[in-house]
């Protein structure tokens, strides 16, 4: 059955809310019209419903913010007052945001001196009108403390007129936002309040400092359909609620052409473009954009795609997000994703295609405990402002599951108008018992770090702890394959290519393999890196004799090959190509020590494509580290097979290398020995004492003299291509 929506239907239809339910089972609604909702546009009161909404525009939440006057407190005299009697509170003017002054404009409200034992309230001049039954939510940024002091603590508790919130005030980590939830039951009308103390035994003084100040209905959504009050909060007329988690929307289709949109139009707290959340074997296809408003705050709800908990879930590449809201209620949930579902079931295919994002274009995964399959492919940018950002944040399933991601176009180095794109590739979190098929494959990454992280913008110029990452694997990844991948990384910030993460104490070891990748690390500025390491190579709390070893991959640098985190037994790369870019980096040494930790990596049958790059990662120098006694050792080796010939068969045969160090062996029958010869070594050690410089020293190997019993010494250089007439070497 087919259902035309047009001006008629949605007059005839319309909730006393604003928006439509959709009730007919199995029926396809075609959409000829735009449709505008004050807060929720489209519930969904029954299975197997297909909605076409062709090339028309749905734009919910048009009326969800309830304005608060001068929100970001450009000035004071206006829409604020300080009753507390104690008239500390200011406006301060010329605030940076990345200095954690501010989050929207260059003011906020400031309290310099919160005296231990008083309370200092703030409301505003306007009254507000809250309806019973209703969800609201206020939302705030602040700074309860300045980055780097030890003043105490401010606490904050909120109010709308008398009414205390059901839920809150909370607040995750310094630049994510504050949100109080309030639910009357009753009609209310009255001011915000904000009381601000400090523990009255406090030694010091506190310190605090706000700024945008949203108040909204919550969770107004495009398209959504059944499900708890956890994520239908604005209850309509006749619309099932149930807590069954996967009667949300089953079987549910929705069909889009060119020119299609769902967007928010107001700023709200916690709306999605669409509400997948628990469904049930659903289909998102063609060409639909979805977008949030600039001044939105994304919560576990809030974004462009929720799927957490969805079934059999299919989003082809087409589909364009671009979640624009600048504000976030946790970083650890990673709630400013354009797509949240990391607890997914069943077999899922997902494509992505981001516009742009705050934190990451999508954070997917299986849930822990099942075994299905999940897809990823597709492309975009991604703008990110907050800390555990990336493009893709991939969760592994169960023991059985598989998780392939591939064919993904990552390009965060655009730029469009004033706008700079940039953030972490991806991410991926594997299980110590997965024994499915893992992969990252076919991917292009190409990015940079952005100066945009306001958690440690104080400490840390504005960029991320770490840095910038191109490929990381964290935790206990059994059986994770990267391959055929480019990763490229640039930009000003501290970065790696290639990192790898394990748990704390070695328990489980990581377990994954790097093989025919191109990984490009190059800093825009090298001759300005201070501590902070450009690094193709990451390694942190790595067993490497549990390490699978990795093939056939390129290095291209410009600073530091490896930056060691700290790992036991040895990491081995085999067959790798290395190019080093002399761009004047200002250290004397291509390796680096970090969190303590030492560490060896042994590079085999490696093809230095210039001499640059052998000068470089033979250098010796100080070490400019910030730890103290740890040491690293990279060793340089090669698989060689050297040929006597039969009339050397069986023969005793004693090599001696540069440093004095001899071997002795026995021919084959051909009069062959094969073998691992030491070419080059490198020690670096950090210094004795926090702050000293350590010292890196270079030990060559090369040449080697061959005594076979009976013959005549010979020579072997590992630097000539004829190395002796003599007899053959070949290199595997």
């Amino acid at each position: 059955m087919n259902i035309t929506i047009d001006e008629e239907w949605l007059d005839n239809n319309r909730e006393e809310w604003g928006g439509w339910i959709l009730r007919e089972e199995g029926a396809t609604y075609i959409l000829e019209t735009d449709v505008t909702a004050p807060r929720t546009a489209f519930a969904l009161g029954a299975d197997n419903i297909t909605l076409d909404i062709q090339d028309k525009i749905i734009t919910f939440g048009d009326e969800a913010e309830i304005r608060v006057p001068n929100f970001s407190f450009e000035n004071w005299k206006r829409g604020w007052f300080d009753f507390s009697g104690n008239r500390y509170t200011k406006v301060e003017t010329g605030c940076e945001y990345i200095k954690q002054e501010c989050q929207v404009g260059d003011s906020a409200m400031t309290i310099p001196v919160v005296e231990p034992g008083k309370e200092y309230r703030i409301r505003s001049n306007k009254y507000f009108d809250l309806k019973a039954g209703h969800y609201y939510a206020l939302a705030h940024w602040d700074i309860r403390r300045p980055a780097g002091t030890k003043l105490p603590k401010c606490s904050v508790r909120t109010q709308i007129g008398f009414l205390d919130p059901a839920k809150g005030p909370r607040r995750d980590k310094p630049g994510t936002t504050n949100y109080s939830i309030f639910l009357p039951e009753e009609d209310i009308s009255g001011p915000v309040k904000f009381f601000i103390t400090v523990p009255d035994d406090a030694e010091e003084a506190g310190f605090y400092r706000m700024d945008n100040v949203l108040l909204s209905y919550s969770r107004c959504h495009g398209i959504t359909g059944r499900g708890s009050a956890n994520h239908w909060n604005n209850p309509a007329p006749d619309l099932p609620v149930t807590s069954e988690y996967r009667r949300a929307l089953y079987g549910f289709t929705l069909k889009s052409s060119k020119g299609s949109k769902i967007v928010q139009g107001g700023a709200g707290y916690g709306g999605c473009c669409i509400n997948l959340r628990s469904s049930k074997q659903c289909n998102i296809t063609g060409y639909v954009y979805m977008a949030t408003h600039p001044r939105s705050v994304n919560d576990d709800m809030g974004k462009c795609i929720i799927s957490k908990y969805a079934e059999d879930l299919t989003i082809e590449p087409t589909v364009r997000t671009n979640n624009r809201a600048i504000a976030i209620t946790s970083r650890q949930a990673q709630v400013g994703y354009n797509h949240h579902g990391n607890t997914m079931l069943g077999n899922c295919n997902i494509g992505v295609n981001s516009i742009g994002g705050n934190q990451g274009a999508a954070s997917i995964g299986l849930k822990k405990d099942n075994d299905g399959t999940l897809t990823v492919t597709g492309k975009g940018k991604v703008q990110t402002r907050f800390t555990n950002g990336f493009f893709l944040m991939i969760n592994e399933g169960g023991p059985l599951s598989s998780t392939i991601v591939e064919n993904v176009n990552v390009n965060n180095t655009q730029q469009a108008g004033q706008t700079k794109f940039g953030g972490r590739g991806i991410h991926w979190v594997g299980k110590p018992d997965a024994s499915g098929v893992n992969i990252i494959r076919n991917c292009n990454i190409e990015t940079q770090g952005l100066p945009l992280n306001q958690e440690y913008g104080a400490s840390k110029d504005g960029y991320p702890l770490g840095g910038c990452y191109g490929i990381q694997v964290e935790s206990s990844c059994k059986n994770l394959i990267i391959e055929n991948n480019f990763v490229s990384v640039k930009g000003l910030s501290e970065s790696a290519g290639y990192r790898l993460a394990g748990p704390k104490n070695y328990e489980k070891p990581l377990e994954c393999t790097a093989r025919n990748n191109t990984f490009e690390v190059l800093h825009d500025n090298p001759s300005q890196l201070g501590g902070l390491r450009a690094a193709v190579f990451k390694p942190g709390l790595i067993d490497g004799d549990k390490l699978p070893i990795q093939e056939n991959n390129t290095f291209r640098f410009n600073d530091c090959l490896v930056n060691f985190g700290g790992n036991k037994g040895t990491i081995v790369f085999n067959n790798t190509k290395m190019e080093y870019i002399n761009d004047g980096t200002t250290h004397e040494s291509p390796y680096d020590i970090q969190w303590n930790g030492g560490g060896s990596v042994e590079f085999r049958n490696t093809d230095f494509l210039n001499q640059e790059t052998k000068s470089w990662i033979m250098a010796s120098g100080e070490l400019n580290t910030r730890y103290m006694t740890s040491d690293v050792n990279v060793s340089y080796t090669e698989d060689c097979h050297l040929h006597f010939g039969s009339g050397v068969a069986n023969t005793p045969v004693t090599i001696k290398d540069s440093q004095g160090n001899s071997h002795s062996y026995l021919t084959d029958n051909e009069g062959v020995i094969s073998d691992k010869f030491t070419w080059f070594h490198v020690h670096a050690a950090s210094g004795d004492a926090r702050g000293k410089l350590g010292t890196t020293t270079y030990t060559n190997f090369n040449p080697f003299w061959i005594q076979p019993s009976g013959q005549p010494d010979v020579w072997w250089d590992l630097n000539q291509d004829n190395r002796n007439p003599l007899f053959n070497v070949e290199t595997s």
